[in-house]
């Protein structure tokens, strides 16, 4: 692929795989609209490098959260030590539960699903998913942070397992679930990053293990450029992703996914 296609998807990447509006889903518009090849071998290396980079965007900008929250599981005190556990335990559940549902059906939903005139049904189902989250939580009063239950992990476990679909996006998923079950905006969107480390990396290391590719210099350079576009832009979006939630603003990505779905699908309706 050509260093610019690689820059724009990489660009692409670094927008979506943190917005609630489906990476996936978007790099499938994508793919079709530039006629690739999903099944090529080099495109799917890419992708998975793409991921790579926003999960090092993710980490890097959580970085001091991760470090917190270690410090508090050798914590003296007991209660913060046990608070800090607990909300370790509670992120191993939803990275188990997506990872069963991932193993189980996540070749038979990309099959089915992976039409770009579906997705954009399907960018629209998640905008549907994202407004209506809001008008729950707008009606509901926060959990205190020692209210969160176990219970609640299994829940936003499902919610994370069911995007593997293109056009479902995995932090809208989360992000909403834990909005219905009463999180604050924060809190939801911190753990729903955390949670997202373990499950992008088991998911990509899997998907590098069952492939066989090499990668010629020219290849590299393309693709180092689509790493470093989705890692400063991934790092941006969280920014941005983070200051809309403390605003309370969340329904603005249900207007997005709702127009961008119509649009792709009248578009690759009239194609």
């Amino acid at each position: 692929m050509p260093w610019y296609l690689c820059f724009i998807l990489g660009v692409v990447q670094g927008i979506t795989e943190f917005l609630p509006i489906s990476s996936s889903g978007h790099l499938v518009i994508m793919q079709t609209l530039f006629n690739l090849q999903t099944a090529d071998k080099a495109l799917i290396l890419f992708d998975c490098l793409l991921h790579i980079a926003t999960l090092l965007a993710v980490v890097v900008f959580l970085g001091r959260s991760i470090i917190f929250l270690l410090k508090d599981v050798f914590d003296s005190n007991v209660t913060v030590r046990n608070g800090a556990l607990k909300y370790i335990v509670m992120i191993l559940i939803t990275t188990v539960i997506t990872g069963i549902i991932g193993v189980m059906f996540k070749d038979t939903f990309e099959r089915v699903f992976n039409s770009a005139k579906v997705v954009a049904l399907l960018l629209i189902v998640n905008g549907t998913v994202i407004w209506f989250s809001q008008k729950v939580a707008a009606g509901r009063k926060v959990k205190e942070l020692n209210k969160i239950s176990i219970l609640d992990s299994l829940w936003i476990g499902i919610a994370q397992g069911l995007a593997i679909t293109p056009g479902i996006s995995r932090s809208g998923s989360t992000i909403s679930a834990a909005f219905v079950l009463g999180w604050s905006p924060v809190l939801a969107a911190e753990y729903s990053f955390l949670s997202s480390i373990p499950a992008i990396a088991g998911a990509t290391l899997l998907e590098l293990l069952k492939m066989e590719y090499s990668i010629n210099p020219g290849m590299m350079l393309s693709f180092g450029i689509g790493m470093i576009a989705a890692f400063a832009i991934g790092f941006v979006s969280l920014k941005f992703l983070w200051g809309i939630l403390i605003k309370r603003n969340w329904q603005v990505f249900a207007y997005y996914c709702w127009a961008t779905g119509l649009a792709m699908f009248v578009l690759f309706s009239i194609k």
